[in-house]
């Protein structure tokens, strides 16, 4: 599994659960709205709001943060573990974690990120800057 790509590691009070956001992960969670990749858009919603400056400006957020962060978390946990031929996780589990890490934590922020950016993407993880330059290598 590569873990430059799309993986994170949630440190929870009951150990480690990896998650991986890719291809996999982005499927099963449009399977659970019950909507196809081109209706994605259909979980979020623009919200407008003024900046520290006064400025009116326009987010695009989940409609039910809750239900969004829960669920990448549920199919990004099962991918990790059927990559390493762990066990498969309920997704009251993911509830659990979602309880323990908070909606704003930096960790949380970082799954969602990780998430749009493969939505962004087509579904594919995005790389990371951790991940080295093949070509430099090549070159080497």
């Amino acid at each position: 599994m590569n873990k430059l790509l799309g993986y994170i590691e949630l440190e929870l009070s009951t150990g480690v659960i990896p998650v991986k956001i890719g291809c996999y992960t982005l499927e099963k969670f449009c399977e659970s709205y019950g909507i196809g990749l081109v209706d994605i858009g259909s979980v979020f919603e623009v919200k407008e709001y003024k900046d520290a400056e006064g400025n009116q400006k326009t987010s695009t957020i989940p409609k039910d943060p809750i239900k969004f962060l829960s669920l990448i978390l549920f199919h990004g946990a099962n991918y990790a573990s059927k990559l390493t031929g762990g066990k498969e996780f309920i997704v009251e589990n993911a509830y659990e974690w979602a309880d323990e890490i908070g909606l704003s934590s930096p960790i949380s922020i970082k799954v969602m990120t990780a998430f749009i950016g493969s939505i962004m993407n087509g579904g594919s993880p995005v790389r990371t800057d951790e991940e080295p330059d093949k070509k430099k290598e090549q070159s080497l």
